[in-house]
C-alpha cells in the first residue's frame, strides 16, 4: 500500500491536547517537519507560542504530508475528523500514512482502515499507554497494528516518544489489546479504592497502604495513582478512562462467568466508571472541540514505576 522513502517526511498532527502537544514537542525536537492543524483560536495561539508551524486550513494542512498523526480524545471525534467527503482521509496524498493514537472501539477502528484503503492511504492503528510525563521523557508505550510497510513508514517518527513500540499484527488487535488493558487497570482502580476504604477502617490512611503495597505482591498501577495525590485519589484518570471502558463494553463481549464478573466490577465497585454516554465529560485542554470537563490534576511520573 506504501512505499517507503529516503526523504524526511512531512507529519500532519492532529489533537495537539494534553497528549498531543509534548508528541508535538518531541517530534520537533528529533528534527521532524511537524505541521499541526488547529481549528480553535485558544490552539492556534498556544501552538503557535511552542514555536511549531500551524494550519487551520486542512487542504493546507495534508496536502503533502506523509505521516498523519491523529490523537483527539475520543472515537466519534475520530470518526469526525477523519470521514467523509471532507474528513482527513480524503485530503491525505496517496500513499501517506494516517496513524491514530485514539483509543475508540473496533469497529471505528476497521471502519477508518477500510476508508484508507480505499482512499490509497495506509493506517496504523496505535493506542498509547502512559501520561504526557512519559512522552515528555520519551517513554510512551504505544501498540501498533497494521501493514508492515506502513510501520516501518511510521516507526521513527513513533520512535521520538515512545519507548517500547509493540508490532501485533493486523489492524485491530493493537486496539483489542488497549481495550483489554483499560478494562483491567478499571477494575484494578475499583479494588484500590474499596481496599483504601478497608485501610482506613484499619487505622491506615490511603497513602500510607499504597506506599507499603509498592514492596508487595498487591501493588498496580491504581495504587501508584494513589501514592501520588491520596486527596483527589484516581480521579485524575476518569474522564479518559470511562470513555475507554465504554468503547471496551461495546468492542468486547462474552458469555463466560469471567466476562459477567468482570462488568459486575466495574459496574457495582464504590467508582463511577461504567455511566451514560452524555456524562462522559471531555477535559477541556485534551485538542477537543467539544465538552466542558477538566481533569482533576496532572500527570506525575510517579504514576508509572
Amino acid at each position: 500500500m506504501s512505499t517507503d522513502t529516503t526523504a524526511e517526511p512531512v507529519i500532519s498532527f492532529v489533537g495537539a491536547g494534553r497528549m498531543g502537544t509534548p508528541m508535538v514537542e518531541r517530534l520537533r525536537r528529533a528534527g521532524f517537519p511537524v505541521r499541526v492543524y488547529v481549528r480553535s483560536e485558544e490552539g492556534r495561539e498556544r501552538i503557535a507560542r511552542s514555536g511549531a508551524l500551524v494550519s487551520t486550513d486542512p487542504a493546507h494542512a495534508f496536502a503533502d504530508c506523509r505521516i498523519c498523526i491523529v490523537c483527539v480524545f475520543s472515537g466519534k471525534q475520530l470518526e469526525q475528523l477523519t470521514l467523509g467527503a471532507e474528513g482527513i482521509i480524503s485530503r491525505l496524498p496517496p500513499g501517506a500514512v494516517l496513524v491514530s493514537h485514539v483509543t475508540s472501539t473496533l469497529a471505528t477502528t476497521r471502519d477508518l482502515a477500510e476508508s484508507a484503503r480505499q482512499a490509497g492511504v495506509g493506517f496504523v492503528d496505535a493506542p498509547v499507554s502512559g501520561t504526557p510525563d512519559d512522552i515528555g521523557r520519551g517513554g510512551l508505550t504505544v501498540l501498533t497494528s497494521g501493514a508492515d510497510a506502513d510501520l516501518r513508514i511510521v516507526r521513527p517518527a513513533l520512535a521520538s516518544y515512545a519507548s517500547t513500540i509493540s508490532p501485533l499484527g493486523e489492524i485491530g488487535r493493537a486496539t483489542a489489546v488497549k481495550l483489554l488493558n483499560n478494562l483491567i487497570f478499571a477494575a484494578h482502580m475499583q479494588i484500590a479504592e474499596a481496599a483504601g476504604g478497608l485501610a482506613e477502617q484499619a487505622g491506615f490512611s490511603r497513602a500510607e497502604l499504597a506506599a507499603i503495597l509498592d514492596s508487595c505482591s498487591g501493588d498496580s498501577a491504581a495504587f501508584r495513582y494513589m501514592r501520588c495525590d491520596p486527596r483527589s485519589s484516581l480521579q485524575p484518570a476518569m474522564p479518559f478512562l470511562r470513555k475507554d471502558v465504554r468503547a471496551a463494553l461495546d468492542s468486547l463481549s462474552g458469555d463466560d462467568a469471567g466476562f459477567e464478573y468482570l462488568v459486575d466490577t466495574l459496574a457495582n465497585g464504590p467508582l463511577d466508571i461504567i455511566i451514560p454516554d452524555e456524562q462522559v465529560r471531555v477535559p477541556s485542554d485534551s485538542g477537543a472541540t467539544r465538552g466542558t470537563g477538566r481533569l482533576a490534576a496532572t500527570d506525575r511520573t510517579c504514576y508509572r514505576k
